[in-house]
């Protein structure tokens, strides 16, 4: 059962939105993605194994506001040049169910960069049930969301696996955070894990509708530090998105997918095949 967000009283309609907050330049540095300090999060390359943060490279440690990025100056989906991939992923995901549609893939951004830089209407928060993960976007959403977000998210309560909640951005460029609850994943529960997921991708899309929101960055909800497949959890958010805007296109602008990226690291390019795939960029 999904989270219902209820009515946002202060809510400016998307014809009338300032665009408050956001500089009219694109990243000015597209490698920052690529230049991974020691941190958190482990992987492997090949022969030993060691600790990064991806995010680490956004944190000021004079406490200033990040440099924010304009929505607007990213490359929509329709517009992105697809090279030839090889086979790089399994054949389970090789379908292609879907027609293709300008319309669709023009709303539709893949982003290598840290989410909370963009200038959305909203972003997604990957949490667990508790809400207070410890992770490094967590961690820099709070820092940069100041006290005041993770007050109200205290007030939540809570948020079961495959649900999400609404909560405002505060000093975040995104005036609203979705926080929703990923599935750990494990083999023997495959289909309840994959239900899951599924889940969280319909209801933060679900929120996005109802609230009249007009654009939403993702983070990547499957997590690989839950054990989830980056090359199947990719698949379902990009079916569960494009069956969405199938049917409610004109209840948003914009849907964008922001994935870390580090040199030891293949999950933008699997990324990027399953976009060619799954959303279809077949002319």
């Amino acid at each position: 059962m999904r989270q219902r967000s209820g009515y946002l009283p202060n809510m400016k309609s998307r014809e009338n939105r300032p665009n408050e907050g956001v500089n009219n330049t694109s990243d000015p540095d597209p490698q920052l993605a690529t230049k991974l300090p020691p941190g958190r999060s482990t992987i492997s390359t090949g022969t030993t194994s060691k600790m990064v943060d991806p995010y680490a490279i956004y944190k000021d440690p004079l406490g200033l506001r990040p440099h924010v990025v304009d929505i607007d100056t990213l490359t929509r989906w329709n517009k992105t040049e697809v090279p030839a991939y090889e086979e790089v992923i399994d054949n389970s995901t090789q379908t292609v169910p879907f027609p293709y549609r300008e319309d669709i893939n023009a709303k539709v951004v893949l982003w290598p960069g840290d989410v909370t830089r963009l200038g959305v209407t909203a972003m997604a928060h990957p949490t667990n049930e508790a809400m207070n993960d410890r992770n490094p976007l967590s961690d820099l959403m709070y820092e940069i969301g100041g006290p005041e977000l993770r007050q109200e998210v205290k007030h939540l309560r809570g948020c079961k696996t495959g649900e999400a909640k609404l909560t405002k951005g505060h000093q975040l460029p995104a005036r609203y955070v979705i926080h929703t609850v990923g599935p750990r994943y494990n083999l023997k529960y495959h289909t309840a894990a994959e239900s899951a997921l599924f889940c969280c991708y319909r209801n933060v899309m679900q929120i996005v509708k109802e609230n009249n929101l007009s654009s939403i960055a993702f983070p990547c909800i499957h997590s690989q530090r839950r054990g989830y497949p980056v090359e199947e959890g990719a698949h379902i958010a990009l079916r569960t998105v494009r069956r969405f805007l199938e049917k409610h296109g004109d209840s948003v602008d914009t849907v964008i997918f922001a994935v870390m990226e580090h040199e030891e690291s293949r999950e933008l390019e699997t990324w990027r095949v399953l976009c060619s795939r799954e959303l279809v960029i077949l002319r």
